[in-house]
């Protein structure tokens, strides 16, 4: 239907007094749409006039409006019609456009539901995209482990060397050693940017579906709010119709139905009438009834004596009579209680309600007056005044009657009455004579020099003027009650005068001395409240402790706490203990020497004594020479005698060489001795007190130990060290038991001459990666330490102020300075490359990558800096910045960097995450209550430290906190996390080890051990109690003449049941190479076979260096233990024993032997081993 024009003028005036370029209307097209606001206008105005002329057509002459053909009553000659204004016809005719607004309503309520499903549906399908991403980002994670463990296990062949893996393809390839690892290098790369996209993509969907499910709901309610208006015009519609129809009608059904109507309603009002003037006359009868009873009863009395009992007038006297009775034979029996209490038992003052000072007074009175004091004070408290005041003062007439026998106690019984009788004066307002009381009460307690009731006066005759307004003359009052209560069994008196002194300066307009007289009174009030509210918190902080705890705590490893001075002598009582064992070395050498010259010594003098005694001319003797000759009797004796001369010379010697080793022995064990008596000396409980209230500044975890994803380092021969530092000093500890193994120390300046050995001022910051030790200190410097060769490497010096953060990467040194500089120096020589300037505020955290940099500091700002011209640009001058991200106004105390995401932690406790190239903030948590002082994330989740002395494990797509690990008692300063468990530092130096959920120990992966320059075999079996052919086997290991320095090898395998299955796959994967040797066994027999035929060599050893392919049959045979036929695999296992010891055979012909053999069954084993 078209607009009326009562809707088109209302239309006209919103669209002028608008001020839009744009309106939206529904007026003139009937559904919403935005129209220019001029051209809108112009069409209303078209509108107006179109209706107006129209209107004009349909009237009369004299202005009144023609009856349509179409209107369903017509005009009667014989009855009157109702007539209407024509503004009132407006109105009461039916609602205008009613269909038009009907369809708009319908057409918004499909919309409205239209667009609610699409919002769910998009809510599905983003929860369904996520739980999708997550699986994959798990998978991708699982993914990166095994490409990291390949590449740890590629590190340990040469470059040159052929390495078989299935992990790049999926199949077995070949590949260099230098190849496969660029391409697992890709791969890596390629998967630490997919898992940062597909997180993005997951936290960006996460808020895009929180912010869906807001707007589901804002149009469900929008949807409901069109529901009811629909309903609400429909019905209004409804009501017009039905008016217009009513007023239709004929008149005279109209004015029947208004009679009908009148008739019942004044019907009601009739009933009505009748009831009330019942109710009335009913009540004034009773009343009149009652008035005549309690007149006669009155009269009654006035006429009879006072035993004459006023009778009970209806129900409601005799309960109020009844009422009574209990009442006073409850206050009578309660009396007597309480005054047999009072006289049993002193010690119980508070179940009497009084003092005990109000006890004691009360001893000296008779029963009967105890019960009128009692029912005194149990009508004060319920408010009686006047009540208890008639008791009092009855109390004081039988008192004053009976002073003659109360004797000495009659000052307390009076002082006791009057505290009373003041206290119920204050409480009728009756303030004057309040002040006679308590001054008649503070007379009576300076007489008797009653300390506690004179100040009880004081306070009462305070509070009576503060009842009188008179400020100034109670606080005068009041501060000299403070002064009486000092002691501490007065502290209610005294909470009772600051209160009353807060009231006084409140008046006298003095409110800091309100506040503080306030403070001071709920201090001695609440001071109980707040010991126990004291123990209740700390109770509450116990059980925060016990609770929210899902990681097992595994281990707690508290570092050790000792001086310099106890590593130096622990280090020179090793060196003695060594010298010892040389010596006891020596010194048995030594007695076997004597023992077998002594033995020489008694055969010459027995074959000399024999010689002497011979008859014969000649005599054979093996001792003059070492092989037997023939000798001339005389010649015989002597050169025996010549010999014997010798030898006890030598003897003599090896003697006193002896005795000197002896005496060297006792001399090193009682500088051992000494050494441990310094050792605990050092340690005795005054040096560890000292040590122990010393909290380590700066704790450091090795990041080697992180990438190679184990925390300990022990796993897979990484570092397995810890560092600390307090003062200047900086200690390296074992990482499991917490021993101090190094400590470089720090020095003064001026101390001696030259460069100091160490820090001069207090260290900052510290960082450990590899086997060195990277400390910045506030003396501006930086100091590299290596903890093998236990000495400082070099000391760097470039920045104009305190080194705040340190970060060590493959192949750059980069710090943060409180001179806003960032430096970036040659880790090898800490020689200073460039200094960049960014921040405009110190900085305090930085993260460092091959091309890459980050750097967060005091001022909010975090700068990602980049270099991938590192090759070609040794200096770094094109060292720059590539993005900045600000933060929200706080300090970036952490940072870490992904492939393509930014996690910070700031000094609110905050973590964010950021993506680099649009610089936006992905996720906020609120993860700390302090600042945040480490954090480690991978593809799901983040932890955390912090200085709240909690870590926090966060989920990175909602960004709540999955885990919450409570323990340390102190800050956590860093922290590091693995595939198995979480390493966190504290302060208060303790270490702490949390596994992840499971029962998995550290024995579930393989033992590493990185050899040093010159180690053997040998010494790595015995090392770890494991047999040299299990090692041998472990690795695959050729040549064991050939170990390389820093080569890892596995020293310990998996033990439980489910590794040593994976154990078996990883070492079939290891062993590739070795396999794709033992498929062409029969190849390789049949050319050594030609080779031996052909060619004549000098030595088997010549053979062996010109086959070298003969040394892959070794650990092929070696790996037989999967071989169906276990007597064939010991044969071949000797044979490959006897090629490793071939070169220790002295006879040419078996080595010759061992090669035919070995080669002729090469063709049979590699037969078995393809089966």
């Amino acid at each position: 239907d078209p607009p009326s024009k009562y809707l088109i003028q209302k239309e006209l005036e919103r669209v002028r007094a608008s001020n839009e370029k744009y309106i939206d209307a529904d007026i003139l097209q009937g559904t919403m749409k935005r129209e220019e606001r001029a051209h809108y206008l112009k069409q209303l105005e078209i509108e107006l006039m179109r209706l107006s002329d129209s209107t004009s057509d349909n009237l009369h002459d004299d202005g009144s409006l023609r009856c349509e053909k179409d209107e369903r009553t017509s005009c009667s000659s014989d009855s009157p019609r109702l007539s209407f204004h024509s503004d009132e016809g407006n109105i009461l005719s039916p609602v205008p456009d009613f269909t038009r607004r009907k369809s708009q309503f319908h057409f918004r309520i499909a919309t409205l539901e239209q667009e609610i499903c699409q919002y769910e549906q998009n809510v599905l399908d983003t929860s369904t995209r996520s739980s999708f991403l997550s699986f994959q980002m798990s998978r991708m994670q699982k993914r990166i482990l095994e490409l990291l463990a390949e590449r740890d296990r590629v590190a340990t062949f040469k470059e040159s060397q052929s390495v078989t893996s299935s992990v790049i393809h999926g199949a077995e390839q070949r590949f260099t050693a230098e190849q496969l690892n660029e391409e697992l290098n890709t791969e890596l790369e390629d998967a630490y940017g997919q898992i940062s996209s597909w997180k993005a993509e997951v936290i960006q969907g996460n808020k895009h579906k929180i912010d869906t499910v807001a707007m589901v709901e804002k149009k469900k309610q929008q949807l409901d709010e069109r529901k009811a208006a629909l309903l609400a015009f429909e019905k209004k519609a409804d009501k017009m119709r039905q008016l217009k129809r009513r007023l239709s009608r004929n008149y005279n059904h109209v004015m029947r139905d208004h009679m009908v109507t009148w008739r019942a309603k004044t019907a009601v009002r009739s009933r009505l009438r009748r009831c009330f003037t019942k109710m009335i006359d009913f009540w004034c009868r009773q009343f009149y009834m009652v008035a005549f009873q309690r007149w006669k009863a009155h009269d009654m009395s006035s006429m009879g004596t006072d035993d004459v009992a006023i009778p009970i007038v209806g129900v409601g006297g005799a309960l109020l009579l009844k009422a009574e009775r209990k009442m006073n034979e409850n206050l009578k029996r309660n009396s007597s209680l309480l005054k047999d209490v009072v006289g049993i038992d002193h010690a119980l003052p508070n179940v009497t309600g009084m003092d005990e000072f109000e006890v004691d007074q009360t001893l000296g009175l008779s029963d009967e007056n105890i019960i009128i004091l009692i029912k005194g004070d149990n009508l004060f408290r319920d408010g009686k005044y006047q009540d208890s005041m008639v008791h009092y003062q009855n109390l004081l007439a039988e008192v004053s009657s009976q002073s003659a026998a109360l004797g000495k106690n009659i000052a307390k019984i009076y002082i006791v009455i009057y505290s009373r009788i003041g206290n119920v004066q204050m409480k009728l307002n009756r303030w004057d004579a309040a002040l006679i009381s308590f001054e008649s009460q503070l007379l009576l307690a300076k007489e008797i020099h009653s300390e506690s009731h004179i100040i009880e006066a004081y306070l009462g005759q305070a509070n009576s003027h503060l009842g009188k307004c008179d400020y100034n003359l109670a606080r005068e009052i009041l501060m000299n009650v403070l002064s009486l209560s000092q002691s501490p069994a007065y502290k209610r008196y005294k909470a009772l005068a600051h209160g009353g002194l807060k009231i006084c300066f409140e008046f006298m307009y003095k409110p800091l001395l309100a506040q503080k007289n306030e403070e001071l009174s709920d201090d001695l009030v609440y001071e109980t409240k707040k010991k126990i509210m004291l123990g209740l918190k700390t109770m509450d902080d116990l059980k925060t402790r016990l609770i929210n705890v899902t990681a097992n705590l595994s281990k707690t490893i508290t570092l050790q706490r000792a001086t310099a001075n106890v590593v130096l002598i622990k280090a020179e009582k090793v060196k003695l203990e060594d010298q010892i064992d040389e010596s006891e070395i020596k010194l048995l050498s030594c007695c076997k020497d004597t023992e077998s010259i002594q033995n020489l010594m008694n055969q010459i003098q027995k074959q000399l004594e024999e010689a002497l005694s011979s008859p014969n001319e000649r005599m054979v003797s093996s001792l003059i020479h070492e092989h037997a000759e023939e000798y001339d009797i005389g010649e015989l004796v002597m050169r025996l005698k010549e010999k014997s001369e010798t030898v006890s010379d030598q003897l003599k010697e090896s003697q006193a060489k002896e005795k000197d080793m002896r005496t060297h022995i006792k001399n090193l064990r009682d500088e051992v001795s000494t050494c441990a008596d310094e050792i605990a000396v050092e340690n005795g409980p005054l040096m560890q007190k000292i040590l122990k209230e010393r909290n380590v500044r700066c704790i450091s975890l090795n990041t080697s130990n992180a990438d190679r994803n184990e925390v300990t380092g022990s796993i897979h021969g990484g570092i397995e060290y810890v560092v600390a530092c307090e003062s200047t000093n900086v200690h390296v500890h074992d990482i499991h038991t917490g021993e101090l193994k190094v400590m470089f120390c720090g020095d003064e300046n001026g101390r001696h001459i030259g460069e100091p050995y160490g820090h001069t001022l207090v260290l900052t910051c510290l960082h450990f990666h590899g086997e060195r030790v990277y400390s910045g200190s506030m003396d501006k410097t930086v100091m590299c330490w290596d903890i093998k060769a236990e000495k400082r490497i070099f000391t760097a010096r470039g920045h104009e102020g305190t080194v705040t953060c340190i970060y060590v990467d493959d192949i750059k040194m980069v710090t943060g300075s409180a001179d806003r500089f960032i430096g970036i120096w040659d880790k090898g020589s800490g020689m200073l490359l460039r200094l960049v300037q960014g921040h405009i505020r110190g900085i305090l955290c930085i993260h460092s990558g091959p091309t890459w940099c980050l750097s967060g500091g005091s001022d909010g700002d975090i700068f990602v800096w980049n270099n991938e011209n590192h090759h070609s640009d040794p200096n770094y001058d094109t060292f720059k910045c590539k993005y900045r991200l600000k933060s929200h106004r706080c300090m970036i105390t952490v940072i870490k960097y992904g492939k393509l995401e930014i996690v910070s932690g700031d000094n609110k406790g905050y973590v964010t995450i950021w993506w680099v190239k649009s610089g936006k903030v992905l996720q906020r948590c609120q993860a700390h209550t302090g600042t945040v002082t480490d954090l480690q994330f991978d593809a799901t989740k983040i932890v955390s430290s912090g200085f709240d002395c909690m870590v926090q494990i966060i989920d990175i797509i909602t960004g709540s906190v999955l885990q919450t690990l409570r323990g340390h008692e102190y800050p956590v300063l860093n922290v590091s996390f693995d595939s198995d468990q979480i390493l966190s530092a504290s302060k208060d130096g303790t270490l702490r080890l949390w596994l992840w959920g499971s029962t998995s120990s550290a024995n579930s992966k393989d033992t590493y051990h990185v050899c040093a320059k010159g180690e053997t075999l040998e010494a790595i079996s015995r090392k770890y109690g494991v047999n040299k052919s299990q090692i041998l086997i472990w690795n695959h290991i050729k040549e064991t003449k050939r170990l390389r320095e820093n080569q890892r090898l596995i020293v310990k395998k998996r033990t439980n049941v489910q590794s040593q299955s994976s154990a078996i796959q990883a070492e079939r994967k290891n062993s590739s190479d070795v396999l794709w040797n033992q498929r062409s066994n029969a190849r390789l027999g049949k050319q050594l076979q030609l080779r031996h035929d052909t060619k004549k060599y000098a030595s088997v050893t010549d053979l062996l260096d010109d086959n070298n392919d003969l040394m892959s049959f070794t650990p092929s045979i070696l790996k037989m233990h999967k071989a169906n036929d276990m007597s064939a695999v010991q044969t071949k296992a000797s044979l490959a024993n006897r090629v490793c010891n071939i070169g220790t055979s002295s006879n040419e012909s078996k080595k010759k032997q061992v090669v035919r053999e070995m080669i002729t069954n090469c063709d049979s084993l590699a037969g078995r081993l393809q089966k």
